[in-house]
């Protein structure tokens, strides 16, 4: 247990730093001007963009402590941690342990979340031609 709340606060703490450390670059926040204006919803953009991605952070904690637990029990399967190896454990893990069911419809679904995130930004960005 403590492996996977060590893990999922380093990793959490390790993502959220880098989301949010990119919109103090200066290069950056003039795209996000670009993107969402000099004051959205009548907050300064360089406040408005990291209120907004935290909010939209918010499921990544939770999904990388389900991760956690799926990785660590990947391991005691003696489950090699490569991407490819990790990926098809996570397809079969609840057939293997259904008590990791649950993990793994969570870590699906958050997974679906930030490749969404990714191609709606994507596809915004393009439609205002930044």
């Amino acid at each position: 247990m403590k492996r996977a709340i060590t893990l999922t606060v380093v990793v959490s703490a390790l993502m959220y730093a880098c989301v949010i450390g990119t919109t103090f670059d200066p290069k950056v926040r003039i795209t996000f001007v670009k993107a969402f204006g000099d004051a959205p919803l009548g907050i300064p953009c360089a406040v408005f963009v990291p209120v907004f991605f935290s909010l939209l952070m918010i499921p990544f904690p939770v999904m990388m402590w389900h991760m956690s637990l799926i990785m660590i029990s990947a391991m005691r399967d003696g489950v090699r941690l490569g991407q490819i190896g990790l990926l098809i454990y996570l397809v079969m893990v609840g057939r293997r342990h259904p008590e990791l069911r649950r993990s793994q419809m969570i870590v699906i679904a958050g997974s679906a979340w930030f490749i969404g995130l990714m191609f709606a930004w994507i596809a915004f960005a393009a439609s205002k031609g930044i």
